[in-house]
């Protein structure tokens, strides 16, 4: 929601400050890629890893958008259905673990193929 904002608030709103605070963005963004990749690995909990991982992509999307031409907006916005698409898939199959598991903990999931065919797939 926040890069959707950008482009359709403040993208148009305010032309002059995204110009700006351009180059403000990039060591922000490495930044961001940085502490995700660093959050994640210390992570337990498979739903906070995704979490956790989802802080990249916006590291990733930020300077795309904010180069301020047709390709940068139009990579940002595909990545953006992406990145909904496949935070929405690994949920659902952490919801699929959890479920047969009734644990989300990183360590207590090792060797989930006995417990995934165990179970039918229909709830």
């Amino acid at each position: 929601m926040g890069a959707y904002g950008f482009l359709r608030l403040s993208l148009p709103m305010l032309p002059d400050a995204s110009r700006t605070f351009t180059p403000m963005r990039s060591p922000l963004s490495i930044i961001a890629i940085i502490y995700g990749a660093y959050m994640a690995l210390a992570q337990v909990d498979l739903k906070k890893l995704i979490a956790y991982s989802s802080v990249k992509p916006h590291g990733v999307r930020h300077p795309r958008l904010f180069v301020l031409n047709q390709q940068g907006i139009e990579g940002a916005v595909l990545q953006m259905v992406n990145h909904g698409i496949t935070t929405g898939g690994l949920f659902l199959c952490v919801g699929i673990i959890y479920e047969r598991t009734h644990s989300r903990l990183i360590a207590d999931n090792v060797g989930l193929a006995a417990p995934m065919l165990s179970m039918p797939l229909c709830w």
